[in-house]
């Protein structure tokens, strides 16, 4: 967490991710909550609005934000207790194929 902390305040968007996870984290502490806060789940929200409107200006697209902000997102849902929606997952394999030369494999090293 303390990784995505920082790096989550590097980008507003990204931060909104960092921001959803962690009123997510909290919340599960509690158990007689449900896994997903509502907080969590608007935060979330808008962070992808936030980034589609990013993605649809051409320079922005591949800003160290936006990638920023995807990497997040994919580690947002993988830590998420339901199953990664494999659209998505596609979704950031294609992007970060598009901006890498090395594609997927060169961002796992870490």
């Amino acid at each position: 967490m303390n990784l995505w902390w920082s790096v989550g305040q590097l980008d507003s968007t990204a931060f909104l991710v960092t921001l959803a996870n962690a009123s997510r984290v909290i919340n599960q502490s509690h158990p007689d909550k449900p896994k997903e806060s509502p907080e969590a789940v608007e935060l979330y929200t808008r962070s992808i609005q936030c980034l589609q409107k990013r993605l649809q200006i051409s320079t922005e697209g591949v800003s160290d934000g936006v990638v920023i902000t995807i990497l997040e997102m994919a580690y947002y849902d993988a830590s998420n207790p339901k199953p990664l929606n494999s659209e998505y997952a596609n979704f950031c394999c294609s992007f970060l194929s598009k901006i890498s030369p090395g594609g997927l494999s060169t961002w796992l090293v870490w």
